[in-house]
């Protein structure tokens, strides 16, 4: 469960560090990116104070007065809104390219998303039903497997297939690992 604690100004207590962090909304990380983006130059005259927030990143003091939710490290860590994975960095990008077109109620929804771990595990896990669906398509266009095939596969995917502990072919490799671990 995504724990957010409290929305703050203030930096986490002492006995806090390590295992609770802040995560600002929106990402730093955009709104430094967000000065590069080419509708930049706009936004001071769309939105005045998104274009302050994003001006306020260089210094100190103004990170300092960014609001952040307080959330348990390991949580903060499987967000989209941290990393340098590709998928992070990625979708901090979108949030960037709102804050420039001064879309506040988008970027604040696209933040909230890639804050909260589970809707980020959701979307890695989502990427890889794509990844999946193409292999089952290379597969048959290699002849590996014929049209019925990669239709029944396709449905196994799109139905969450592999993650069915009672099929005969999850139980055939559960069995082997059980085995294995002895």
């Amino acid at each position: 469960m995504f724990c957010a604690f409290s929305v703050t100004k203030r930096p986490l207590k002492r006995e806090d560090k390590g295992k609770m962090e802040a995560d600002h909304i929106p990402p730093m990380d955009s709104l430094k990116r967000a000065e590069k983006e080419p509708n930049f130059n706009e936004l001071k005259n769309r939105n005045k104070v998104l274009y302050d927030m994003v001006m306020s990143v260089k210094t100190t003091n103004g990170r300092k007065k960014l609001h952040a939710i307080t959330v348990h490290a390991h949580h903060h860590r499987g967000a989209l809104s941290t990393g340098s994975r590709k998928e992070s960095d990625a979708a901090r990008g979108v949030v960037a390219r709102s804050i420039a077109r001064g879309e506040a109620r988008l970027m604040l929804k696209q933040a909230m998303i890639i804050a909260h771990p589970y809707c980020a595990q959701k979307m890695r896990e989502n990427a890889g039903l794509t990844v999946f669906l193409k292999m089952i398509n290379y597969y048959c266009e290699k002849g590996l497997i014929n049209e019925s095939e990669k239709s029944d596969l396709e449905k196994y995917v799109n139905k969450d297939g592999y993650l069915e502990e009672y099929s005969p072919e999850y139980q055939q490799i559960l069995k082997v690992v059980r085995r294995s671990q002895r």
